[in-house]
């Protein structure tokens, strides 16, 4: 069998931690680090906003930027692992569905492992 788990994490690239994406893609075997400055040059790139102002991002990446995507799927590789390690072995049969507080199922059990402090805001 296999199954598809749809995940929308509300204000995701605007949230991507720059420190963990790179730590995330020195541990994938990019040890390059010329190309590691290259990539946080790119997350940490002025924006200028319509005022004229320029505002240095702390945090996510350059949306509708040509290597966003590929940013995205570094991080969220191991969100996929979490999942694939938590219903595997015990995969749920029903329906999605909204519980009583609003939180969807599953959304409840992500909340309290450690990936709510990496990617989801409450």
């Amino acid at each position: 069998m296999h199954y598809v788990i749809e995940f929308d994490i509300k204000g995701f690239f605007d949230n991507v931690n720059h420190r963990k994406l790179i730590r995330q893609m020195w541990t994938l075997g990019i040890r390059d680090k010329h190309f590691l400055g290259k990539i946080l040059c790119i997350l940490k790139a002025p924006i200028k906003m319509p005022d004229g102002k320029l505002i240095y991002p702390q945090k996510g990446t350059p949306q509708g930027g040509i290597i966003s995507p590929l940013l995205a799927n570094i991080v969220l590789n191991e969100l996929d692992h979490w999942v694939e390690s938590n219903w595997e072995e015990n995969p749920i049969v029903h329906k999605y569905a909204i519980t009583k507080n609003g939180n969807k199922c599953g959304y409840k059990a992500m909340r309290k492992t450690k990936l709510k402090e990496m990617y989801i805001r409450d």
